[in-house]
């Protein structure tokens, strides 16, 4: 997955607030306000950056163009968080090490996401080997 750099990431952040709130596709003028230190001409550019890299998709070609991001914020730290995870040879220890750090209301997202999850895995069972329950116990 492709990164995001200051100014993208600036820009993805005023986007996904954006679509939230706004009845239709945000335009480059629609986001000076989120990012008043960036010169419209930039912010033309990292926006056709974002849509080189897959962050958005352009939903209309007349002018001005019209943006829209191609997943959530929230997908996009998931995958961010599963490329972390990725990087370590136990990754089970590291979920462990994150819940001892997590705060109460990360606690309560993570249990309830867990309980949906739970329900719509059903009984298909587990693919985690028992080595590494024991080393996430440890």
């Amino acid at each position: 997955m492709p990164r995001l750099g200051p100014l993208e990431r600036a820009v993805m952040d005023a986007m996904w607030a954006t679509t939230t709130t706004a009845p239709s596709a945000p335009a480059a003028r629609d986001l000076r306000h989120a990012v008043p230190k960036l010169a419209y001409t930039t912010v033309i550019t990292v926006l056709d950056r974002l849509v080189d890299k897959g962050f958005l998709e352009r939903v209309s070609n007349d002018r001005p163009h019209r943006y829209r991001p191609t997943g959530s914020q929230a997908s996009y730290v998931a995958e961010l968080m599963h490329e972390a995870l990725a990087m370590t040879r136990c990754p089970m220890r590291a979920l462990a090490a994150f819940v001892e750090t997590a705060t109460p209301d990360q606690l309560v997202a993570l249990s309830s996401g867990l309980a949906g999850r739970t329900r719509r895995v059903g009984r298909r069972g587990s693919s985690i080997s028992l080595r590494e329950r024991e080393e996430v116990l440890i």
